[in-house]
Parts: C-alpha cells; sequence; structure tokens
C-alpha cells in the first residue's frame, strides 16, 4: 500500500468513527448515518428501489465536499454499501461495467450502477414466475448486489474454490459474454431508463 493510499485509509477511517455530527446527515454522525441507511435499504423490495435515492447515498460518500471520503469513488462506495449487506447496491466494476453498459448502450460508471439497478428490478419480476429460481425468491428476489456479483464471477475467471486466481482471460471471457449478448439480439435498446 502507498503511503497516499495508507494516509487516505486512515482518514476514511478517522472521519467515519467520528462522534461530530454532520448536518448534511439530519446531525447524524457519519456511522449513524449508514446504519440509517443500511435500515432503510433493507426494508425495501427489489421492485421498491429508486435509483436517485441510491446514487444519492454514493453520491454522500463519493462527491459531496463536506462528506467524501477522500480515495472513494462511485465503484468503491457502491461497494462499500454492499460489503456492509446492503444488497440493493452493486459495484459497477470493471467486469461489470462493460457487460451492464453494453446492455443499456451507456458508458459511465453512473450509468452503469443505474443499469444493474434497473435490469435487477425488470427481471426481478420475470422472476416471480419461476420455480427453477426459488433460491433468489427466498433471498427476496434478484438485488442489484445478486446480479453484479454474478456478471463478475463469469467474467472476471476469478471463481476458483481454493483461493488461486486466473485473471489472464477474463478478457477473453468478457468478450464472449458481450458476443453472446450480441448473438442472442438482447441489445436492442431493450433497457432504456430514464433516471
Amino acid at each position: 500500500m502507498t503511503s497516499r493510499r495508507a494516509n487516505e485509509l486512515i482518514g476514511a477511517i478517522e472521519k467515519i468513527c467520528s462522534q461530530d455530527t454532520i448536518p448534511e446527515f439530519g446531525n447524524l454522525t457519519y456511522l449513524n448515518w449508514i446504519s440509517s441507511r443500511r435500515n432503510f435499504w433493507s426494508s425495501q423490495t427489489v421492485k421498491e428501489l429508486d435509483t436517485k435515492l441510491l446514487l444519492a447515498d454514493i453520491n454522500a460518500m463519493s462527491t459531496n465536499k463536506r462528506t467524501k471520503i477522500v480515495g472513494m469513488g462511485l465503484p468503491l462506495t457502491a461497494n462499500f454499501f454492499a460489503d456492509t449487506g446492503i444488497v440493493a447496491f452493486a459495484k459497477p466494476d470493471l467486469h461489470v461495467t462493460p457487460v451492464i453498459n453494453l446492455l443499456t448502450l451507456r458508458y459511465s460508471d453512473e450509468d452503469a450502477f443505474t443499469g444493474i439497478v434497473e435490469i435487477a428490478k425488470e427481471e426481478d419480476l420475470k422472476l416471480q414466475n419461476h420455480n427453477k429460481f426459488s433460491w433468489l425468491k427466498e433471498h427476496g428476489g434478484l438485488w442489484p448486489r445478486y446480479l453484479d456479483r454474478l456478471i463478475y464471477l463469469i467474467g472476471s475467471d476469478n471463481f476458483k474454490l481454493d483461493g488461486t486466481r486466473n485473471k489472464n482471460k477474463a478478457p477473453r471471457r468478457r468478450d464472449m459474454i458481450r458476443q453472446a449478448i450480441l448473438d442472442e439480439g438482447i441489445v436492442r435498446s431493450k433497457y432504456q431508463f430514464q433516471i
């Protein structure tokens, strides 16, 4: 870890653990705000997810000058929320973003995040009528985090149970996903979302 990244990590821990209340968070401490967001998002269903509100929470940590955690952009912030167990969030990373942006005909990390959420909402409705996906129904449906992780596992070649990684084939694997999507005729502006 470089000294810059180490300093960013220390700064993030200090900011998140501070007992100072933050006006932008309704005078909650950072940890209490995160907890309140976890409670809020955990009470939602997949179909109730509001992409603008999800992005507002991400922006609070990644872009708002007063509340930003230095070193965290949209992907890391979304992943932070997802790693705390909030499955409404998904990480638009190197493996997920190209696939989602191909499906939505968009380009940015924010577009990819929006696409993951909106595709999960649309596809979750279809899963409600299929018994072979009962395991997803038992976990509340096709949450954005589940969709992101499925794409990640397929696109990264990083799914060996013994802990070894084989990332050298990941670019080819992503090309295969892209070609399969094109061959199936899915790319036809099917997922055009107005946010």
